[in-house]
């Protein structure tokens, strides 16, 4: 593995442009996690991705988050189709990391965004 970032295609490693089951999710976050658990940066591309649900989010950025939950600049997000799954991606994150909820800061949140 390389020390770049390395990018994750959902649509290519679903084969679904629903991003909706915990599944699909579960692929994301095993063909990331080893870049993450190495705490080498990942970005995950949801270009051509038409619908996206909070159980996918939590499966899938949420867990990988919770790997490293103080280092939220390891996981990227870009391709975004819609400018509110923002906003559920944050919210998600937040409540798979209950725990560490309290420590995070609209901030760095925002950092994940490129």
């Amino acid at each position: 593995m390389n020390s770049g970032n390395s990018t994750f295609r959902v649509r290519e490693l679903i084969g679904n442009s629903n991003a909706t089951l915990p599944a699909f999710g579960q692929i994301i976050f095993e063909a990331a996690k080893l870049y993450v658990e190495r705490r080498q940066s990942i970005t995950i591309d949801f270009t051509d991705v038409h619908q996206l649900t909070e159980s996918f989010i939590r499966s899938s950025i949420g867990k990988l988050v919770s790997i490293h939950p103080e280092e939220t600049h390891l996981v990227k997000v870009t391709g975004l189709v819609k400018k509110e799954w923002e906003t559920d991606i944050k919210n998600a994150i937040k409540h798979e990391l209950n725990p560490y909820e309290a420590a995070f800061s609209q901030q760095r949140l925002k950092d994940i965004f490129i």
